[in-house]
């Protein structure tokens, strides 16, 4: 016994490389990282007193960050099945612990936060963290027994073969059946989603709203109920944990998944109860003045477990043969016609699960996100007297809901037959461009055919609509462009996964200049990707844009055209370099990780991200001292914010770029190794040839 222990700790085991990256990632995430913001600080500030405690808590940092980097190297230098790498993990884990516990809980961070006239709640900060803290430690441990097997096979060690699974209701239910490291991204994702995220959202972000919030009681009123919701939170993780962890466990097509994606969906209704309505949220918005449906907005909140309902029980009729065929089960079905002129569009092909899934991420972005955003709108309007013709533009707004409400729906139904339908296939294609023209017909109905212009123009508000309707407009073009990339990317092997006959593709040649073959790409890949960058780099900043213009116009001061005409060069700069950014990452983001394209598409637009960085807060900067001069009706001093802002993000762009380096190492070999698994040469199997 001994003997295995000294064995599973030999360096001969490890790889330099992997641990120096890990150790490199925990380093900048708990030190790095840390220190800069403190630095930060103190050059941003004049508090005599500040200074020397941002230097003892800068000293602290490091000294209790370098233990758990230097573990986190070990952990990354032993291989998954280890004993050697479990116990760095819980090692790493429990000085992890010791870190937020000292930095949180026992150092002069409040008296930093308190100079700082920033109070946020340490103490639930850290039980929010706890959380991830625990599941971490119990990852290493079930890390370990999933990856034993293959790591004691890989150093030539006999390992017994276990008993043939029976196929009964009993299987369902089996851990033999089970896969913990799907159960821990579960556990970690939904754990992260609802619950650490958003606490971490309610603590942090109410203390440095405090010094802005005019009548103190209303704001310690809304303090209160948040602090209240956030306590809720933390103990609906305690059943979270379990069910999520379960949930993830048990594979698709097993009664188990079944089992708890269900319970999953109750707690989830549970979960939307507490943070709607359960903490007096709704009363607290009517005595402040905003007054909209409440129950309506609850209402289409509480329709999203629907959606996971559907796509559990989805799951278990979709994947319920594969399942057991995977568990080597004989499975009969009758074979598909694949001769047929109407495959494309059999319903044997597609997943209702995959279907669901499409169908909610509609949901949330068509309908439910636009009326709350619109809902809100309308209701802070109807309150605000200080708005000419108030009730009039409340009105009109209220009227968009219900204008898109038939689009949004329409949209919803034909997302979930284009997700049912498989990538590759003609039935994908033709729901996913369907949905194009109720697009541009449900942005149609956003602007009522000039309506909201004119509602926005009797109200003192001059906002040219004209470009946000062309930005709307490109990004239906890139939603068209899905679809069609889907169909270019995966035809080939939609045809073999169905059994037609494939003509044999050539193998590769060897050489960096191979990696950028349009066969290795994944075209629907970079058209998301230029459709997150899109919204990014233009829509948000050129929306940002306008509304800053339409403010400063409609005060009608002779004294700002200077800052206006400086909004309109600034628009123009961030459209031409935002663009630029949108090309290069459709590019970067076709290429898989590892690839030598990928690496130098990212680079290049690292590159473009800094230059889009520093003309858009500069250009703000600049804006922002032309309206506080002297004599102008606006003295906002937002200079400070804005430059400690240009400095975060060309922090993080340089980080973008760091991990686009650190990408390619890490996934170079595995690359090279598998370029080939995503291309079909034909219906007999070739060999890739060597690298």
């Amino acid at each position: 016994m001994g003997a295995d222990i000294i064995e599973d700790f030999k360096f001969k085991h490890g790889t330099i490389s992997r641990g120096i990256t890990t150790a490199s990632i925990v380093a900048v995430l708990l030190i790095v990282m840390p220190v800069i913001l403190a630095f930060l600080l103190r050059s941003r500030t004049s508090i005599p007193s500040l200074e020397s405690e941002l230097l003892d808590l800068i000293l602290l940092i490091v000294i209790l960050g370098i233990p758990v980097a230097v573990a986190a190297f070990f952990r990354g230098f032993y291989k998954k099945g280890s004993l050697a790498r479990m116990t760095f993990g819980l090692v790493e884990t429990g000085l992890l612990l010791l870190y937020l516990s000292i930095l949180l809980l026992s150092s002069n961070l409040p008296q930093v936060l308190d100079l700082l006239q920033y109070d946020p709640d340490l103490t639930s900060i850290f039980l929010a963290l706890l959380f991830l803290v625990v599941l971490r430690a119990f990852g290493y441990v079930v890390e370990f027994f999933w990856f034993r097997v293959d790591w004691l096979k890989s150093i030539g060690t006999e390992v017994p073969e276990k008993p043939p699974l029976k196929e009964n209701l009993a299987l369902d239910f089996s851990l033999r059946v089970g896969i913990p490291p799907e159960a821990q991204r579960e556990a970690r994702k939904k754990l992260l989603l609802l619950i650490v995220i958003p606490s971490l959202l309610l603590l942090l972000i109410p203390p440095a709203v405090e010094s802005f919030v005019d009548v103190p009681s209303e704001g310690l009123s809304l303090f209160t109920v948040l602090a209240n919701i956030v306590g809720s939170l933390l103990l609906l993780g305690l059943a979270l944990l379990p069910i999520a962890w379960m949930r993830g466990f048990y594979p698709k097509g097993s009664f188990g998944r079944l089992a708890f994606s269900l319970a999953y969906v109750l707690f989830l209704i549970a979960y939307i109860f507490v943070v709607l309505v359960g903490h007096g949220l709704s009363s607290w918005l009517f005595d402040n003045g905003i007054h909209f449906d409440y129950d309506l907005m609850v209402l289409l909140v509480m329709i999203i477990p629907a959606f996971q309902a559907v796509e559990a029980v989805g799951e278990l009729i979709d994947e319920r043969k594969p399942w057991k065929a995977r568990l080597g089960f004989a499975i009969e079905g009758k074979p598909l016609n694949v001769d047929s002129v109407l495959l494309d569009f059999n319903l044997r092909t597609g997943k209702i699960s995959n279907g669901a899934k499409a169908a909610k991420r509609a949901y949330i972005g068509w309908l439910l996100v636009p009326f709350l955003i619109l809902s809100l709108l309308s209701g802070i309007l109807d309150d605000m007297t200080q708005i000419t013709n108030n009730v009039a533009l409340a009105t009109e707004i209220w009227r968009i809901a219900s204008a898109i409400a038939p689009y949004a729906l329409i949209i919803i139904a034909l997302s979930f037959v284009w997700g049912f339908y498989p990538r590759g296939s003609f039935g994908r294609l033709t729901f996913g461009l369907l949905k194009v023209p109720f697009i541009l017909l449900y942005i149609n109905a956003i602007f009522l055919d000039g309506a909201l212009e004119q509602a926005l123009l009797n109200s003192n508000i001059m906002v040219d609509l004209g470009p946000i309707i062309g930005l709307f407009l490109i990004y239906a073009a890139l939603v068209a462009l899905v679809p069609i990339c889907e169909l270019v990317d995966y035809r080939r092997e939609w045809k073999y996964r169905v059994g037609r006959k494939l003509k044999p593709l050539s193998p590769p040649e060897n050489g960096l200049l191979t990696d950028f073959r349009l066969r290795y790409a994944r075209f629907v890949e970079g058209a998301k990707n230029a459709r997150r960058a899109f919204r990014s780099f233009i829509i948000m900043p050129v929306l940002f844009i306008l509304v800053a213009r339409a403010v400063l116009t409609s005060m009608n001061e002779p004294i700002l055209d200077q800052a206006i005409q400086g909004l309109r060069d600034l628009d123009s700069t961030v459209i031409a370099i935002g663009v630029v950014i949108v090309i290069v990452q459709f590019f970067r983001g076709s290429y898989r990780a590892g690839a030598f394209s990928r690496l130098c598409f990212g680079l290049i637009a690292t590159v473009f991200i800094v230059l889009w960085t520093y003309a858009f807060f500069t250009g703000m900067i600049g804006v922002n001292t032309m309206i506080s001069i002297p004599d102008t009706p606006v003295q906002i001093d937002m200079a400070p914010y804005l430059q400690l802002f240009l400095i975060i993000m060309l922090l993080w762009s340089a980080l973008t770029g760091l991990r686009y380096l650190i990408e390619y190492g890490r996934h170079r070999t595995q690359w090279l190794d598998s370029r080939e698994s995503s291309v079909v040469y034909g219906n007999e199997p070739v060999a890739p040839s060597g690298h």
